[in-house]
C-alpha cells in the first residue's frame, strides 16, 4: 500500500475515533486533528528548507503528537522529501493503535507515550507537530 492509499484509510480512522469521543473529552485533551490539506501545505513549505540544508539526503522526522499521522502522511508522500525514518509519539491508545497499524511497512515507529515526558529515540533533522491545544480560562 502506498502513502496515498494509507491516507484514505487514515482519514477514515480519524473520523471513526473522533466520532467515538465527546467534544468535551476532545477539548479537554486538545485533540483536534490537523487537516490533511494543511499538513500537505506545511510539507510543501518545508521541502525547500530541507533541500537547502540537506541536499537530497534523507531526513529523520519526529512527530511528538502524531494522532493517526496527518504529518506522517504529508511528509512521506511529498515528492521532494526523502524521509528516512519517523518517530511518531501519541499518548491516546486509540490514535496510537490506529497510527501504528496504518503506517506499518513504512519507516515509521509509533510510541505510546506523552511527548512532554519522553526523550526522543535519537536526534532528528525535523520536528513537525500540531501540539494539543487546551484553552484555560481563569
Amino acid at each position: 500500500m502506498n502513502a496515498a492509499d494509507v491516507e484514505k484509510a487514515r482519514f477514515e480512522a480519524q473520523r471513526t475515533i473522533d466520532a467515538g469521543k465527546t467534544l468535551a473529552s476532545r477539548r479537554a485533551l486538545g485533540q483536534f486533528a490537523t487537516p490533511p490539506g494543511l499538513a500537505a501545505e506545511i510539507a510543501a513549505e518545508t521541502a525547500p528548507f530541507l533541500s537547502w540544508s540537506r541536499g537530497t539526503a534523507p531526513v529523520s522526522m519526529l512527530e511528538p503528537s502524531a494522532g493517526t499521522g496527518a504529518f506522517v502522511s504529508a511528509f512521506l508522500s511529498h515528492p521532494e522529501i526523502r524521509v528516512e525514518s519517523v518517530e511518531a509519539v501519541e499518548c491516546d491508545p486509540a490514535f496510537h493503535d490506529a497510527g501504528k497499524r496504518l503506517w506499518r511497512g513504512f519507516p515509521c515507529r509509533y510510541r505510546l507515550a506523552d511527548f512532554t515526558r519522553l526523550a526522543p529515540d535519537r536526534l532528528h533533522d525535523l520536528v513537525v507537530a500540531n501540539p494539543p491545544y487546551v484553552r484555560h480560562h481563569g
